[in-house]
């Protein structure tokens, strides 16, 4: 027998077996080591952001690319929304002067609970889908929304009592952006950024001032061009048992035939990309962000945007230039400088959708931003 053959034999398997194992340790640790660094660089510009608008916090964004996956994003409508015997109350004392006003107690979908499990093995995001935002919603009526989210805030529309609204502050002590107000409806909105002309401009609107409009919040100042709540019938019918599964991207399409005049189905687009899932501390409501580009040409839009049904939400249309890298940095570092004429929700969406273009870097985002919270 050859034994010194065999001890090669065996020295070259072992060698070949640690070499394997000491290189996928390496690749593991170096990838470990550049999500860390993506992590710190992430954290350091929504820093630079919240110093800015520290009532919007970002939940996550997507684990692989730049897009969530509908396999990311489950939202199950379970049950209607239990309201408790004071909220009730407020409701009855209010209803007729909210109607009398213009409001309309629709029936949306909201959040009862809220979780994010790892699906899948693995410390990075790196070509996998190893979370999902899990969610199980609820239906309630608007008028569920202004006795409780808005009664609590400085633009309150109606009347409560000392005890109730004590009631109300006491069930959001612990409200944190993992876990929904129980016995609050905690609405469901998508956001998108509307680019047009290939992805050159962008298209905002400006609210209205008319309550019953929507002018009651952020009257006067800088929206996304689509910002939609969800709402029950916002249904994925390729799914089985379609009836209970709830689509953010339906709820993104209807915001666009409903407030820009824009029907998928008779212009050319790119897709509807969702990018980032956060949540406002000040009303204590979740959303996701999103972006569209149309080929269509600003004047396209234009009309479009004249004969959509929600025309009467805002006071305008205006377009940003963005088709390159130094029109979006421009652009950012132009409107820090106005910063009090935006919504915190109008900022994000478009720094986020700049970002996931391509358009503008992190280090320049917390260049611009904190130059201006500094």
């Amino acid at each position: 027998m050859d034994f010194s053959g065999c001890l090669t034999n065996i020295f070259g398997t072992l060698f070949n077996q640690l070499f394997s194992a000491f290189s996928k340790f390496i690749r593991k640790r170096t990838e470990q080591l550049k999500l860390r660094k993506v992590w710190k660089t992430e954290n350091e510009s929504w820093h630079c952001f919240n110093s800015l608008f520290p009532s919007l916090e970002i939940i996550t964004q997507p684990w692989s690319g730049n897009e969530f996956d509908p396999v990311d994003i489950i939202i199950r409508l379970r049950d209607e929304y239990q309201m408790p015997p004071i909220i009730a109350n407020i409701c009855d004392t209010n209803k007729q002067e909210w109607s009398e006003r213009g409001f309309q107690n629709l029936p949306k979908a909201g959040i009862s609970s809220l979780s994010i499990p790892r699906i899948a093995e693995g410390t990075t995001a790196y070509g996998t889908h190893n979370k999902q935002i899990n969610i199980q919603a609820h239906a309630y009526n608007y008028f569920d929304f202004l006795a409780t989210h808005r009664m609590l805030t400085k633009d309150a529309v109606g009347k409560a009592t000392t005890e109730e609204r004590a009631f109300l502050k006491a069930l959001t002590n612990d409200a944190d952006k993992e876990s929904p107000v129980k016995g609050f409806p905690n609405p469901l909105s998508v956001g998108l950024s509307v680019f047009c002309h290939g992805g050159s401009l962008l298209a905002l609107t400006q609210r209205t001032k008319t309550p019953a409009s929507g002018g009651s919040w952020g009257g006067g100042k800088y929206f996304n061009a689509v910002g939609e709540n969800m709402n029950v019938d916002d249904i994925d019918s390729s799914v089985e048992e379609s009836r209970n599964v709830l689509d953010p991207w339906i709820t993104a399409r209807r915001g666009l035939e409903e407030e820009m005049g824009i029907f998928l189905s008779s212009v050319k687009h790119r897709g509807i990309k969702l990018h980032t899932f956060a949540y406002a501390t000040n009303i204590l409501d979740y959303k996701f962000f999103g972006l569209i580009i149309l080929d269509e040409s600003k004047s396209v839009v234009e009309q479009l945007f004249l004969d959509a049904t929600d025309r009467d939400e805002s006071k305008s249309l205006i377009f940003i230039e963005c088709g390159n890298k130094t029109k979006c940095r421009a652009f950012l570092c132009n409107e820090v400088k106005r910063i009090n004429h935006w919504t915190p929700e109008g900022m994000l969406c478009t720094i986020r959708s700049f970002q996931a273009l391509g358009m503008l870097s992190l280090s320049e985002m917390i260049t611009e931003l904190g130059r201006e919270s500094s």
